[in-house]
């Protein structure tokens, strides 16, 4: 006696993605997003000379176009090797902070701001990311010389940047969304805590 077959329609339920807190959290805008919000907090930490963030702004600049090209590098990483240099990095910025001497500000306030904004990144992205954007300090730094050297110098390499950003883009395109790995909400925590110490370090003064 045969039975009746019964067809059941069994409704699953779409597969959720893992809430996120913000769309930026994903893909290589994230890590992009976090090394502007890194070098723009960095300095609002530091009490920094008038006139430099000109200098600091092309430095991002040259960073975000640097930071946006395809690679062909292996998606491999170290966090071990990222908080080490990360942790050292931040050592030498609060160092500077308090000990530096001498009566030009401007210089030691730029060398902090490159070596904890190399903290906040190496703890964000990693050191994949840092050394593909190392190139984008030498604004920073030239901007400290004397006019008209010191512009026309973080003009050049601004535009030397550009064109060679350009070219390399031109021929591999934009950096894929999974070139770096997605974000977790940890570290961003972590650089939170890090620019905490470096707004305390500068607020305190230079030590005697």
């Amino acid at each position: 006696m045969g039975e009746s077959a019964m067809t059941k329609t069994v409704l699953r339920k779409p597969i959720k993605q893992q809430p996120e807190s913000s769309v930026l959290l994903w893909g290589i805008a994230g890590h992009v997003a976090a090394m502007l919000a890194c070098g723009l907090l960095t300095a609002l930490a530091i009490p920094f000379a008038p006139g430099v963030w000109l200098g600091w702004g092309a430095s991002l600049l040259v960073a975000t176009g640097l930071l946006s090209v395809r690679r062909t590098q292996p998606g491999i990483d170290d966090r071990e090797v990222d908080w080490i240099l990360a942790v050292l990095g931040l050592c030498a910025g609060v160092w500077v902070l308090r000990q530096w001497p001498g009566a030009d500000q401007a210089i030691p306030d730029t060398a902090a701001w490159l070596l904890c904004t190399t903290a906040c990144l190496l703890i964000v992205s990693g050191t994949r990311a840092m050394s593909w954007v190392w190139p984008a300090a030498p604004p920073a730094l030239f901007w400290l010389l004397p006019a008209p050297l010191g512009p026309l110098l973080t003009l050049g390499w601004v535009v030397l940047a550009g064109v060679v950003v350009f070219v390399v883009m031109a021929r591999r395109g934009l950096a894929p969304v999974d070139q770096l790995i997605r974000l977790p909400k940890s570290r961003l925590m972590q650089v939170g805590v890090a620019l905490v110490i470096v707004a305390i370090a500068a607020r305190l003064g230079v030590a005697a």
